[in-house]
Parts: structure tokens; C-alpha cells; sequence
């Protein structure tokens, strides 16, 4: 039997904008990277929020995406972001807005000059006042793993060398 009740209806025609209302927010987001006075992390977690209250499978796909997926999961979660990503953020941001400024705003729009400014610097304060990621080095637990491997190595050859040394003591007796 088929559930055609308003509730019902109403529950997949919010569904459906909420989607739309998601992707949406992923191409805003994607534009962001490029242009830097669009933010790309609020609509990407704007997305990611849409799309947690109407489809499983894309909210699967944008917190686990290759490109955006680990960092929007640091951010949410509060862990931060990696310097390398603080630093290519800002570098972008002002790399854009300066060029913006130079290149496509009259110089008589002083007003807008004072705008992109204003927004670079917000942008700024937030990417720096977010806690910094720091990574796990595989290189220095390689390093500790190997160290472990020597120091075992050396303890089992100092037992050899004893009991070498005891037979040989028990030979020569």
C-alpha cells in the first residue's frame, strides 16, 4: 500500500531541495577554492549537512571524498588544519584578492577596495585561530620500530655471546 499523507509528501519534497540545496553549496564550495573571496569550508559543511538530512549515500560521499573529505571531517570534529593547508588557503586568499583589487575593481570603487580588504583580513583571523592538525610521522615510528628491532637484536646477540662464553667456559674446565 502506498503512503501518499501530506507528512509524507512533504518529507520528500524537503528531502529533494535539501539535495539540490547541497549540491549547490559543493559547487560554491568548489568555485571558493578557486575564488578566494567565496569561503569553500562553510559551504562544504553546509553541503555536508544538507545532505546528512536527505541522502545517506552523498553525505557518505562528501565526508569521504578524496579531495575535501578528510578535512572537512578535522574541521567538524575540531582536530584543525594541517599548516600545509593554512598555508595554501591564505596563500590563495590573498594571492586572489590582491588580484581582484589590482585587476577588476575601478580604482574609483574605493568602497569595494575596502570590502575585499575586510574580508581578507576576517578570513585570515579564522584560518589562523583554528587549531593546527598535526600529523602522525610515520618516519619517526619507522624509526622507533627499527630502533626497537636493533635493541632486540643487540640484547639477543649479548645472550649469545654469554652463553658462547659459558661454554666455552665449560669446555676449557
Amino acid at each position: 500500500m502506498k503512503d501518499d499523507s501530506p507528512a509524507r509528501q512533504s518529507r520528500g519534497i524537503s528531502s529533494v531541495l535539501l539535495m539540490a540545496g547541497g549540491t549547490l553549496c559543493v559547487g560554491l564550495g568548489l568555485v571558493g577554492a578557486v575564488i578566494p573571496v567565496l569561503p569553500t569550508t562553510p559551504f562544504l559543511l553546509l553541503a555536508a549537512a544538507c545532505y546528512l538530512r536527505s541522502s545517506k549515500r552523498l553525505y557518505r560521499w562528501i565526508t569521504t571524498n578524496r579531495l575535501f573529505g578528510e578535512q572537512l571531517r578535522r574541521y567538524r570534529e575540531g582536530e584543525g588544519l594541517t599548516r600545509k593547508v593554512k598555508g595554501r588557503a591564505l596563500t590563495l586568499l590573498w594571492t586572489g584578492l590582491v588580484c581582484s583589487s589590482l585587476f577588476t575593481v575601478p580604482r574609483s570603487l574605493l568602497w569595494v577596495h575596502l570590502v575585499l580588504l575586510v574580508v581578507g583580513i576576517g578570513v585570515t583571523i579564522h584560518i589562523v585561530s583554528l587549531p593546527t592538525y598535526k600529523r602522525e610521522r610515520r618516519h619517526s615510528v619507522t624509526i622507533s620500530r627499527t630502533a626497537a628491532r636493533d635493541d632486540n637484536l643487540a640484547e639477543r646477540r649479548a645472550g649469545l655471546r654469554n652463553e658462547g662464553e659459558e661454554r666455552v667456559a665449560g669446555i676449557r674446565q
